[in-house]
C-alpha cells in the first residue's frame, strides 16, 4: 500500500485530483481505489472522455467548496448540497453532471491502469479445499480399527491424506502423486508425434497378424477340441479391426489425439487402453493359430 502514498502520478491527472490524493486525507481514498478497483495510481492515465468500461472521478461543487467523488470508492463521504448533508453515494447519477465542475475517466480495461495482484503462495504440501490457510495433506496419525468397537494404538499412515476434491492419496510429505494418465497426457502434450507413431506401430502389427491369419492352413486335420481355433481367431481379429477404427476416431485430421478441457484425461486413458486391448487380442489370435 505504501508504494502509492509517495508515488508520482501520470501527467494526465488533473490538478484537483492530484491535490486530493496528495493531501493528508488522501491515503484513505488511495487505499479504497486499490482495494475496490486495483487502480495503479503511479501509472494510471486519466481521460476527458468515457470508455466503455470506465471509472469516473468527479469534482463536485458542494455548499462549502468542492469535493472529489469516485463511485464505489468513497460513497460514504458526506457533503452539504442545498443545505442538506448527503452521502456522495446517495446522489442521483443523473444529477452528478449538473453539480460537477469537472470529471475525468479511467479506462478499467487498460492493463496499464490497474495493479495485478500477486497470486497468493500455496504450499504444494497443503490442501486449500476448505480453508484459505490450507491443511497439511501429508502423513497423519490414526487408530486402526480392531473390531468389536476397539481401536489399536495410534500409528502413522503409510500415505498422505486424500483431500475431498482429489481422487488419489498424496505421498507421506503431502505432495500430489500424479496418476499414470496425467504422466501419459503430459508426455503426449509435449511429444504429440508419438501418438501417430503408436498408431502406426499398431497398424503394422495388425497387418502382420492378418497375414499370419490368411496364410494359416485351416484345411489341415486337427482334433475336435481344436476345431474351432480358426473361427475364434477370425472373430477376435474382427474385434481388433473394430478397436482400431475406434482408435482412428480418437484422432483429429492431423492424426493427433483429440482433447478438450473436459475429456483430456479420459481421452488419454481410452487411447492407451484401446492400444493395450488391441495388442492383447493380437496375441490371442497368434496363440490360437499356433496351438
Amino acid at each position: 500500500m505504501k508504494r502509492y502514498i509517495h508515488a508520482a502520478f501520470d501527467a494526465s491527472i488533473p490538478s484537483w485530483l492530484q491535490r486530493r490524493l496528495s493531501s493528508r486525507f488522501g491515503d484513505d481514498l488511495k487505499s479504497k481505489l486499490l482495494k475496490k478497483y486495483n487502480i495503479a495510481l503511479d501509472r494510471a492515465q486519466f481521460l476527458d472522455y468515457a470508455p466503455v468500461n470506465s471509472l469516473p472521478f468527479y469534482l463536485l461543487q458542494s455548499d462549502y467548496g468542492t469535493v472529489v467523488y469516485v463511485p464505489g470508492a468513497n460513497d460514504d463521504t458526506t457533503a452539504y448540497f442545498n443545505g442538506r448533508s448527503r452521502k456522495l453515494g446517495s446522489l442521483a447519477k443523473s444529477k452528478l453532471p449538473e453539480i460537477a465542475t469537472d470529471v475525468v475517466w479511467l479506462d478499467l480495461d487498460d492493463a496499464n491502469n490497474t495493479f495485478t495482484k500477486k497470486a497468493r503462495y500455496e504450499d504444494p504440501r497443503y490442501s486449500y479445499r476448505n480453508s484459505s490457510r490450507g491443511t497439511y495433506a501429508g502423513q497423519y496419525q490414526r487408530e486402526p480399527y480392531l473390531g468389536d468397537g476397539k481401536y489399536g494404538e495410534k500409528e502413522w499412515s503409510k500415505v498422505g491424506m486424500t483431500p475431498s476434491n482429489e481422487r488419489r492419496a498424496r505421498d507421506k510429505s503431502g505432495y500430489k502423486v500424479p496418476s499414470p494418465e496425467e504422466k501419459i497426457a503430459d508426455y503426449y502434450s509435449r511429444f504429440p508425434e508419438r501418438v501417430t507413431d503408436k498408431v502406426d506401430q499398431v497398424y503394422d502389427r495388425i497387418v502382420e497378424v492378418k497375414q499370419e491369419l490368411m496364410n494359416a492352413d485351416f484345411n489341415s486335420p486337427t482334433d475336435y477340441s481344436r476345431s474351432d481355433n480358426y473361427s475364434q481367431a477370425y472373430r477376435i481379429f474382427s474385434e481388433v479391426i473394430y478397436k482400431y477404427r475406434v482408435l482412428l476416431n480418437s484422432l483429429d485430421s492431423d492424426r493427433k489425439l483429440k482433447q478438450d478441457s473436459w475429456s483430456g484425461d479420459y481421452a488419454i486413458r481410452e487411447f492407451s487402453q484401446t492400444i493395450s486391448i488391441i495388442k492383447d487380442y493380437l496375441r490371442e489370435v497368434e496363440k490360437l493359430l499356433n496351438s
